[in-house]
């Protein structure tokens, strides 16, 4: 934070970190007035924003320079492969025990939602400390330590499981009792509190598309579980059309990385496999177009005897083979996700610096005009099947 002594303009610079939710107050060096600052709860009850560099929309393609991060990619790319080596373990467990999960149906769905749940409040904590991670280099060029920053953890995840599985479990507290009462008492039971699970699945809906920018705003600055939820209703409110309009640049850079990525990978696993397929079937070539082995010469001819004079170890190796374009793509996928929070994390920043007025109006209704546009034509497109 910059600022001047009001009596002389001596010139001040305090760390953001130093100041944030504090009163703090010190004497000018020149002049000997008293400088106050009292930023306890401002940002958030009053949000003006953060004092550093201005943003623009522009900056969000920033996000790309700032989604290689290696540590960010690791973390996801683990908690991937952890998720996967659960995944085959229930997949086996219900399939060897299909005969007791049928015999207890609700008990069975009970054990599935609550896994489940943990697993998304596990992966929503990770998008967390992705964006705290991605702030960390933003502004200090390194990597942070988590081990340092504990305290400010606990303190968030509260809210982080309030919006992640909180509303969840209220939703089924609420909605279960349908299944569970007597045919006469089940509609009666919904239509008391339908208004009620009407709004919680519309709140939950709403989390889900936004629920990137809802933690990057979380892990943007530390505060209490108050200031948090009143902090999140009063961003809604000022930046309203501009978290569903960055959202969309966020999808649509994500969506052409993703495929520019997968279209790479597509053309270099087909190559491989084009050059794998006459070793693994035991034939050189392409007998349907007559090519033999006296017929491939150069390098390609002798890369195709190399490959059948080890046809069995190769046919031996596709479980690895398999298992190892598996991680492959895993790390894509991982840096697909850990690219779309970084976007999302940089959003956040920009409209952070420029409270309601950080997209310009002109390309809002450029956007919305493309998505009505696009929705019209589907709409037709669907109409005349």
């Amino acid at each position: 934070m910059d600022l001047n002594c009001k009596k002389c303009t001596q010139k001040y610079h305090i760390p953001d970190d130093q100041i944030s939710n504090r009163r703090i107050y010190f004497n000018c060096e020149k002049c000997g007035y008293k400088i106050i600052i009292d930023l306890r709860g401002e940002s958030w009850l009053s949000y003006k924003g953060f004092d550093s560099k201005t943003f623009s929309s522009r900056d969000i393609l920033e996000g790309i320079f700032f989604s290689f991060n290696l540590k960010n990619i690791l973390i996801t790319f683990f908690l991937l492969l952890t998720y996967s080596f659960f995944g085959i373990i229930f997949f086996l467990l219900f399939t060897k025990n299909s005969d007791f999960f049928s015999s207890y149906p609700i008990a069975s769905i009970m054990f599935i939602l609550i896994i489940s749940l943990i697993m998304i409040y596990i992966y929503d904590i990770h998008l967390y400390l992705l964006s705290r991670n991605t702030y960390n280099r933003i502004k200090l060029s390194r990597n942070i330590q988590f081990s340092t920053i504990t305290h400010e953890i606990y303190d968030d995840i509260v809210p982080i499981f309030m919006i992640s599985t909180g509303l969840i479990i209220i939703f089924v507290i609420f909605f279960s009792p349908v299944y569970l009462m007597k045919n006469n008492y089940a509609p009666v039971y919904e239509g008391i509190f339908h208004s009620f699970n009407l709004i919680l699945v519309s709140i939950i809906i709403f989390i889900f598309f936004f629920k990137n920018i809802l933690y990057s705003f979380i892990a943007f600055r530390n505060r209490n579980f108050h200031d948090t939820f009143s902090g999140i209703f009063r961003f809604l409110a000022i930046e309203n059309i501009n978290v569903p309009v960055f959202l969309f640049l966020i999808c649509s850079i994500t969506c052409c990385v993703f495929l520019f990525i997968h279209s790479i990978v597509i053309l270099g696993l087909s190559f491989i496999i084009f050059l794998l397929a006459p070793a693994i079937s035991g034939n050189i070539g392409f007998s349907a177009t007559g090519i033999s082995p006296s017929a491939s010469a150069g390098k390609f001819g002798k890369l195709t005897e190399v490959l059948v004079k080890f046809a069995g170890p190769l046919n031996d190796g596709a479980p690895l083979i398999i298992f190892s374009t598996f991680l492959v793509f895993i790390f894509i996928l991982s840096y697909i996700i850990n690219l779309n929070q970084t976007l999302s994390s940089v959003a956040v920043m920009i409209m952070e610096s420029n409270p309601g007025r950080s997209i310009n109006k002109k390309v809002i209704l450029f956007i919305i005009g493309i998505i009505f546009i696009s929705f019209m034509s589907l709409v037709y497109f669907l109409s005349l099947f």
